[in-house]
């Protein structure tokens, strides 16, 4: 294949280049080549790595998607200028900067590259025609490393603007080699928290930890970025006396980590700042080190997401509570079990829908940093006002999480209902979202409501229930508005057949929501706000739940029954 016409032929210019590097680490350079080829070919082709899609309505794919998806990224990584010119101490210019990217950044590997990184399917075909699982391991993360270096670079390099005309030249050029090292401790970590989950979990508590460890690196460390330097009274004041000043719980804070060179170089050569600048070299370096060791382990740790359990599987108390209390009907009632074993089983479905509940999940972070302005106990009573109400930012990742109801990785299997007719089709859709709610939403809500309970009381419970009740309504609600005449489960995981405008609109439309319930929620925190709440959620709920029954007829034609 001649250079000019394979995809992406600069990276591939300049890994012959490196050529002679890369074989000193063991790996087959002429097998490596082929496959990093054929990856970014398949790539190009799905339009993996374009981290929002230009074009979202479009039926074809685009002929550039790596130029959109770094173009687009450019025009955010333009509107993160302001949060390097604002009157605020260098420190918190910097956590701030690197928490933004490091959350952006993550939650591309986790939206976007997942499917590179943890796809289990080419294994076979490779590691049998000779390929060392080195090598495949090499080929596949240079292909996300790629990617991921080209949006990083979009997102972060635009913003250095504003640290060179408020800081000077010397903190610029620390701040772009902070961005790389960033880069790569973000890679490293996704990598090495995926290597410690397959090696210790398998069969389904795989799947599901894979999940739930998205959502808690996300949260705790855009989290922790924006929680700790409150702790102690006025954090603006406190990181205002200088870098000799800096608090000691920075250390704490990753993203506050790259901040440290650029203070180097500016002439701070103060405890804090060698410190924060030593854990940003040390931790990334010997997470790169401990990865390399066991490139080889994470292919084969990999067969495991594609493994099935031989033991036959028993209904969880969990689920059977749930269908008594939500179905009432046999006929549903079959289909909410068809839903609930569906989910369990659809890995691609968990690795789109997870990370954007984790995303959705920092909303009420960064709405509250703007508030949380003193420690101690007053920071206390702020979280328990605003706590409770913060679950509505569910509401962000509804969209996503209900579009993607109508793909799965056997869409064959559906044709048979072309078949074997259905009664009701607004009864298989309204089961099915009744379970989406409950196996994926409902236990966050319950153990949010438990510790706001603890927290704030019977104030907090009645405003967490109404919360619940309205975020169950809108799950009614947008499934009818995503899902109409997309037969769940029908279509298979394919970027160039999706067309999320609707979801995206959704979200859209939800963000206003979501601000106006958690500022009106935290200020006024009143027990008849709670109830409100409760009562508009009942309302909706009660007139859209009936609705279902006769007024939902799914497209069969669409069934991607043609490519199995």
């Amino acid at each position: 294949m001649p250079e000019a016409k394979e995809a992406m032929a600069p990276a591939m210019v300049l890994l012959d280049h490196l050529s002679g590097l890369i074989k000193s680490w063991g790996i087959d350079y002429g097998q490596y080549r082929l496959i990093v080829a054929t990856k970014f070919k398949l790539a190009a082709r799905d339009n993996v790595g374009v981290g929002l899609a230009l074009n979202t309505t479009s039926k074809k794919p685009s002929g550039h998607p790596v130029r959109n998806s770094f173009l687009i990224n450019l025009l955010f990584g333009v509107f993160m200028i302001i949060l390097t010119i604002l009157p605020m101490p260098e420190i918190m210019t910097y956590t701030m900067y690197f928490s933004t990217l490091f959350v952006m950044t993550f939650l591309t590997m986790l939206t976007s590259y997942s499917g590179l990184m943890l796809d289990p399917r080419d294994r076979e075909l490779y590691i049998t025609r000779g390929v060392q699982p080195r090598t495949l391991n090499a080929a596949r993360l240079t292909v996300v490393a790629v990617y991921l270096f080209l949006n990083v670079l979009a997102l972060g390099v635009p913003a250095l603007i504003g640290i060179f005309l408020r800081l000077g030249v010397f903190a610029t050029v620390g701040t772009f080699i902070s961005l790389l090292i960033m880069t790569e401790f973000a890679f490293m970590l996704a990598l090495f928290v995926y290597l410690l989950v397959l090696r210790f979990f398998d069969g389904e508590r795989l799947k599901n930890i894979l999940n739930f460890v998205q959502i808690a690196l996300i949260i705790g460390i855009y989290g922790g970025s924006q929680i700790l330097p409150r702790l102690s009274g006025n954090w603006m004041q406190v990181l205002g006396k200088g870098a000799a000043h800096t608090p000691w719980y920075t250390l704490l804070s990753i993203p506050s980590w790259f901040g440290g060179l650029p203070m180097l170089l500016r002439g701070h050569f103060e405890v804090i700042p060698v410190a924060l600048t030593v854990l940003s070299i040390v931790v990334p370096v010997a997470l790169t080190l401990v990865y390399a060791r066991n490139a080889g382990n994470f292919e084969q740790y990999l067969a495991k997401l594609d493994q099935a359990s031989s033991r036959k599987r028993k209904d969880s108390w969990y689920f059977r509570i749930s269908r008594r209390l939500l179905i009432k009907s046999s006929e549903e009632a079959t289909y909410y079990d068809f839903g609930w074993h569906m989910l369990q089983e659809e890995r691609e479905y968990k690795l789109r829908v997870y990370p954007s509940i984790g995303y959705a999940l920092i909303i009420p972070i960064v709405m509250g940093a703007s508030f949380f302005n003193s420690g101690g106990g007053h920071l206390l009573q702020q979280i328990t006002n605003f706590g409770p109400y913060a679950l509505i930012a569910l509401l962000m990742a509804l969209p996503g999480a209900i579009y993607n109801l109508a793909f799965s990785s056997q869409p064959a299997a559906m044709s048979l209902f072309l078949r074997v007719p259905m009664l009701h089709h607004g009864y298989m859709l309204r089961a099915i979202l009744k379970a989406m709610f409950v196996r994926i939403f409902l236990p966050l809500i319950v153990v949010w409501t438990v510790v706001m309970l603890v927290l704030g009381g019977w104030n907090a419970l009645l405003a967490c229930v109404g919360m619940a009740v309205l975020i169950y309504a809108a799950t009614l609600v947008m499934g009818r508005i995503l899902g109409d005449n997309a037969l769940p489960f029908a279509r298979e995981f394919n970027p160039n057949k999706q067309n999320g405008g609707g979801a995206v609109g959704s979200v859209m439309i939800t963000l206003p929501i979501i601000i106006i319930v958690i500022v009106a929620g935290g200020l006024l925190h009143t027990w008849l706000l709670g109830a409100a709440f409760l009562v508009i959620g009942l309302i909706i709920f009660f007139s859209i739940n009936s609705g279902f029954k006769d007024s939902i007829h799914f497209d069969l034609s669409k069934i991607d029954a043609d490519e199995h």
